[in-house]
């Protein structure tokens, strides 16, 4: 009962029964009734205070999974989990940009506008002291915000500049 309520109340249609609530409350109240009752002070030999209480914290507990799970559940299924298109990665990465190869065997291919505006932002960084002379590829990436095949073309730029 206890899942059912929690999983359906993930997904929207929590269960507001009160029958349903009374029957987890007399199962819970009967759950502590059957784990102290040999312990009160009438019906123990020798009444243990420690020892009511250690037997009164099952139960206790379980009233508190119970009240608390689908509470909690549902507040989980609200989180923004953020755009699923672009994976578990985080909203620091995006993908590389489609870059059009003129040869397959081009290693100077990857000199787009895409990538000569990223090699110019990298400039700046540098000369503003935000990013090392000659930054690694993931410390590019970090800076520029963009995919890790466009930081090491980038970077690449940087430490071998074209002669043009």
């Amino acid at each position: 009962m206890v899942g059912a309520r929690a999983y359906l109340g993930t997904r929207g249609q929590p269960i507001t029964s009160r029958v349903l609530v009374r029957i987890e409350w007399l199962f819970l109240a009967l759950t502590l009734g059957m784990n102290t009752w040999q312990y009160l002070p009438l019906v123990a030999e020798t009444f243990e205070l420690s020892r009511l209480v250690l037997h009164l914290l099952g139960p206790i507990v379980a009233v508190a999974v119970v009240t608390a799970l689908p509470i909690i559940l549902a507040a989980f299924s609200d989180l923004d989990h953020g755009d699923p298109s672009r994976g578990d990665t985080g909203p620091s990465y995006r993908t590389n940009a489609v870059i059009r190869y003129p040869s397959q065997h081009s290693p100077g291919a990857r000199d787009s506008e895409e990538i000569r505006a990223l090699v110019s932002r990298a400039r700046r960084l540098i000369a503003a002291g935000e990013l090392p002379p000659a930054p690694g590829a993931d410390k590019v990436r970090r800076a520029l915000g963009c995919g890790m095949d466009n930081a090491r073309t980038v970077r690449d730029h940087l430490t071998h500049p074209d002669p043009k």
